[in-house]
């Protein structure tokens, strides 16, 4: 999953600096309990670190990556999918690589796009770059908002996080709250893109991304950089499509499941989950683990279709979970910690118990 964090202040000793984001890294270390990374600019005020669930490049893949002259950095959660697709075509125009990590096709693909890479991800990510040439830092959130990125920003200081309980232990951020997201939740069982319910705490929205000058300490308007495209208007045979959507799933699932672990599928008896376990099953050199979850006394219970596709595919290993009244009264609070703000879908319940079994 990983993790990244950090804050810009010139305000604030070395010392105390160095403290509060070691609390701030701590509060997300349940995102990447495999190795921390820190950037750190104490003459620019920047604290900047992540924690790394490592899944591609476990060797050499630590954070933060660096280009060849050390003057653009990135600290990165998430995963680009067509990493290999653009590491050939930025060797073929003269950038060296040290590591097979996703993360240093970033830096590099910066060096030669500049915010125009973005368009050329495949992705999944909540990116925290720094271009030390033009003493700037962008954030950046992936198209369709998979990975979360909280931000505060006030006079002479700027704070910015994955999850907003990194950024509320640090003293300088607001914690007053806002009694009209709260309203709006409850009607609608979520806020508005880009609220929270902190009234001077941002979510950065999907498919936008700022930019913080180190040298002045001013942030940015965000910025969209993608819309999502006009269909176009295609004539085909019904049999034509489903030749098409099939080719699409199978690339897709293909570059998704790039990884150097070794994978698990949650499982439920709906179609989107099985049919991304049957893709995976055909693009993967080795069978599919699934995991599904169930209600006791549940009348419409997935569990059986779920274990028949599991069977379909011939799984590796296919665990049933039961969640209860015990489990879900004993692991309330714990969710809710997780889940940072409130959250209208009961199903976290039984995503965490299927993810607390292995």
């Amino acid at each position: 999953m990983c993790g990244v964090t950090g804050f810009v202040s010139q305000q604030i000793a070395i010392d105390e600096s160095d403290s509060r984001l070691t609390e701030m890294l701590r509060r997300i270390i349940h995102r990447g309990p495999d190795a921390e990374g820190r950037l750190v600019k104490a003459e620019l005020g920047l604290y900047a670190g992540m924690r790394r669930l490592s899944v591609i490049d476990l060797a050499s893949g630590d954070q933060p990556i660096w280009n060849e002259d050390q003057t653009i950095a990135v600290l990165f959660n998430g995963e680009i999918y067509n990493y290999r697709e653009l590491r050939s075509e930025l060797i073929k125009r003269g950038h060296q690589f040290r590591t097979e990590s996703d993360t240093e096709v970033l830096v590099h693909l910066y060096e030669e796009y500049g915010c125009a890479m973005f368009q050329k991800l495949r992705r999944m990510f909540a990116i925290s770059l720094f271009d030390f040439r033009q003493s700037r830092m962008i954030l950046v959130r992936d198209h369709f908002g998979q990975k979360p990125l909280y931000y505060h920003a006030s006079d002479g200081f700027f704070a910015w996080s994955s999850e907003l309980k990194s950024l509320l232990v640090h003293p300088e951020v607001s914690r007053e709250q806002d009694p009209l997201a709260f309203e709006e939740y409850l009607v609608w069982l979520k806020v508005g893109p880009g609220r929270t319910h902190f009234k001077n705490i941002m979510k950065l929205k999907p498919a936008n991304y700022l930019t913080y000058d180190l040298k002045i300490g001013r942030v940015s308007d965000p910025v969209r950089y993608w819309r999502y495209p006009d269909c176009p208007q295609v004539s085909m045979s019904e049999s034509d499509a489903v030749d098409r959507l099939d080719e699409l799933l199978h690339d897709s699932m293909k570059m998704n499941l790039r990884m150097d672990v070794p994978m698990g599928l949650l499982l439920s008896g709906g179609l989107d989950s099985r049919t991304i376990a049957y893709y995976a099953d055909q693009n993967l050199n080795q069978n599919v683990r699934t995991y599904t979850a169930g209600f006791h006394a549940d009348e419409e219970s997935e569990l059986e279709a779920a274990a028949q596709t599991a069977k379909d595919i011939n799984s590796s290993g296919h665990t049933e979970v039961m969640v209860s009244e015990n489990i879900f009264r004993e692991s309330l609070e714990s969710v809710a910690w997780h889940l940072d703000e409130p959250v209208g879908d009961p199903a976290a319940f039984a995503v965490m118990a299927v993810c607390k079994r292995e």
